[in-house]
C-alpha cells in the first residue's frame, strides 16, 4: 500500500522549518483576524497580541507541567517559552489572556472578537501543523493504512498530519461561511475538542491531561453554542 513519504526539510537561512511555519501561522492568523473583525477592527490588533502572548506561555507552561524534569534542571524556562508547547495549553492560555484583555468590554464586542479569532484560526493552524508535520514531532502508533507516514522506523500515524487535514477542511467551511452569522468559536471548540479526543488513543505517551483538556474544550464550545446565541452577536 502506498504511504506518505517521510520528508526531511533543511533549515532556511539557518532557521528550522518548524519555526518558520509557526511564525507564518501567527502572521497569517493576525491579518485574517483583523480583516474579519468588521466594526471591531480597531480593537483587533491588541486582542490578537493578547491571544499570541497567552498561547505562547499557556502552551509552554503545560508542556513544562508534563515534563517537570526540564524545569528542575532549567528553571529559567518558566519565563522563557522556548522548550516546547502543548496545543491545549496554548488554547486555554490564549482564551484567558484575551479575556483579561477585554475585561472591561461589553459582551457583544467580546463575542465578535472571539468569533473573528476563531474564524481565522484554521487557516493559521494549517501552517502551524505543516511545520509539525515537516519536523516529524507528532509520530504516533504504528499504522499501515492509507494515511500512514513512512517513518524510518516503519509506517506510523502522524497526528500533525491529521490536525492539518482537519484544519484545511474547517478553513474551507469557514471561508464559504465568512458572510454568515455563524458561532465560529463554538464550532471550532467543539470540533477541535472532538478531534483531540479521537486521536488521543493513537499517542505514544498517554497523559490524562490530554483527554481532560479535550473534554473541557468540547464542553466550552457546547456552552458557547447554548448560551451565546447568534442573535446576541453584532452585525
Amino acid at each position: 500500500m502506498a504511504r506518505i513519504p517521510y520528508v526531511e526539510v533543511a533549515p532556511l537561512f539557518g532557521v528550522n522549518i518548524h519555526s518558520l511555519c509557526i511564525a507564518a501561522a501567527v502572521l497569517l492568523g493576525h491579518f485574517l483576524m483583523v480583516w474579519s473583525a468588521g466594526a471591531q477592527r480597531h480593537l483587533a490588533p491588541g486582542f490578537s497580541a493578547a491571544l499570541v502572548f497567552g498561547a505562547a506561555f499557556g502552551g509552554h507552561w503545560l508542556y513544562l507541567f508534563l515534563r517537570p524534569e526540564l524545569l528542575r534542571h532549567h528553571p529559567v524556562l518558566l519565563i522563557i517559552p522556548t522548550a516546547g508547547a502543548s496545543t491545549l495549553g496554548a488554547l486555554f492560555g490564549a482564551v484567558i489572556a484575551a479575556s483579561l484583555h477585554l475585561r472591561h468590554s461589553c459582551q457583544p464586542i467580546r463575542i465578535a472578537l472571539f468569533n473573528s479569532a476563531a474564524w481565522a484560526f484554521p487557516f493559521a493552524w494549517v501552517l502551524a501543523r505543516l511545520g509539525c508535520f515537516l519536523a516529524h514531532d507528532q509520530a504516533a502508533l504504528p499504522y499501515t493504512g492509507w494515511l500512514a507516514v513512512d517513518y524510518p522506523t516503519g509506517p506510523r500515524h502522524d497526528l500533525a498530519l491529521y490536525e492539518m487535514l482537519y484544519a484545511a477542511i474547517l478553513a474551507a467551511v469557514f471561508f464559504l461561511a465568512r458572510h454568515r452569522q455563524w458561532p465560529f468559536a463554538a464550532i471550532l471548540l467543539c470540533s477541535y475538542g472532538a478531534l483531540r479526543a479521537l486521536i488521543h488513543p493513537l499517542r505514544l505517551a498517554l497523559h490524562t491531561v490530554d483527554i481532560v483538556g479535550a473534554t473541557l474544550v468540547f464542553a466550552a464550545g457546547l456552552a458557547w453554542l447554548l448560551v451565546l446565541s447568534p442573535r446576541n452577536q453584532p452585525s
